[in-house]
């Protein structure tokens, strides 16, 4: 976790001043020391994670989301994140614009709020109002209701 918050506070300005996702992966070599993948620039609203180094054992993801939009739920993990490390079984760490930090558990399908917002570089466009409340933790199927009605 220590790790993917360091590699998120280094890429939270860059994706917010580009207003793209970047997303890599975290995994463990055949020593079992832990890797990171270069991180990839994503689109305002997704990343294509570069395939693992080979013989490393995937243990983690991680993305940004970018700059702060008023309309799009990017303080939150999209119902598509969650599901995304439910199908590889491995936890998703994210960067919000508001500067949440967060852990998508893939076995259980939570989503849970590491630390609030501003915890991590944080986009000055960021209004908490707009925002609207964030709740420490979800399930998949609380990101999938709370965006169909955004």
């Amino acid at each position: 976790m220590a790790l993917a918050k360091q590699i998120l506070t280094e890429l939270q300005e860059q994706s917010i001043r580009d207003n793209r996702e970047y997303c890599g992966l975290i995994g463990r070599d055949l020593q079992g020391r832990l890797v990171v993948t270069e991180a990839v620039r994503g689109s305002r609203a997704r990343c294509r994670y570069p395939d693992p180094p080979s013989g490393t054992v995937l243990v983690a993801s991680y993305h940004t989301h970018g700059a702060f939009l008023s309309d799009y739920d990017n303080e939150v993990p999209s119902a598509i994140d969650v599901q995304t490390e439910m199908m590889s079984g491995t936890r998703g760490y994210i960067a919000t614009p508001g500067g949440r930090f967060w852990m998508i558990d893939g076995p259980t399908g939570t989503a849970r709020l590491i630390c609030d917002a501003k915890c991590l570089p944080w986009d000055p466009r960021y209004r908490s109002w707009i925002a609207g409340t964030v709740k420490s933790r979800y399930s998949y199927y609380d990101l999938v209701r709370r965006q169909e009605y955004r």
